[in-house]
């Protein structure tokens, strides 16, 4: 795959790649280590997970403990007492305590839907970031064959910047020797201070991109 060389400002990360070669499936990789939506995908599945938990707790059962404490001024006795038989008088103080077991039978599939429901909104929630990925993609895919395009004309320069430097090697020793106009050197020299000018427009285009 054809690689760039350019100075890469990775905004997402806030932080700068040293100039070197990135491919396109680099920046794909770039992009999904470091671009916050894509966090996203595991915080919805950790908070689904959560939400499902609390629902699916409905099929436990569950423990109700319950007590009660009462003083009464007056309690009723039998005033009967015998050498051989004695009812005791109750206390005044009576405590009471209830422990209640419930268990969910039948609830009509209404827990598995919600349990469903979740499950899809979590799988509809997780594709919108997909898409957003998408998109984001197809921007990195827009800037790299931009990138591409504008250094393979920075290249044509480059060649036709040394086919120039070379010409005009040779007008100058034609002047020397008398056989060449010293014109000829003047257009060659304007030629290639525009061929720089753009080679530097492209590069500032480059690195911008």
């Amino acid at each position: 795959m054809k690689t760039l060389n350019l100075l890469l400002y990775m905004v997402f990360s806030l932080s700068l790649v040293a100039q070197t070669n990135i491919t396109l499936n680099d920046s794909y990789q770039l992009v999904s280590k470091n671009y916050p939506i894509i966090k996203q995908k595991e915080l919805l599945a950790q908070k689904n997970k959560a939400e499902i938990n609390v629902i699916e707790k409905a099929k436990l059962p569950t423990l109700d403990l319950s007590a009660q404490a009462t003083y009464l001024s007056d309690v009723t006795h039998v005033p009967i007492s015998t050498p051989a038989f004695n009812i005791p008088s109750p206390n005044n103080d009576q405590y009471k305590a209830n422990i209640n077991i419930n268990q969910l039978i039948y609830n009509g599939g209404a827990i598995n839907k919600m349990v469903e429901e979740k499950s899809l909104k979590l799988q509809a929630q997780q594709k919108q970031v997909d898409v957003s990925l998408y998109q984001l993609k197809k921007q990195i895919n827009q800037l790299y064959f931009s990138i591409v395009l504008l250094q393979e004309k920075r290249e044509l320069l480059n060649q036709k910047e040394v086919l120039l430097t070379a010409k005009l090697n040779e007008v100058k020793s034609g002047i020397e020797n008398g056989m060449v106009e010293q014109s000829f050197a003047y257009l060659l020299e304007i030629e290639k201070v525009k061929v720089n000018q753009l080679q530097v427009e492209l590069s500032n285009n480059i690195n911008s991109l």
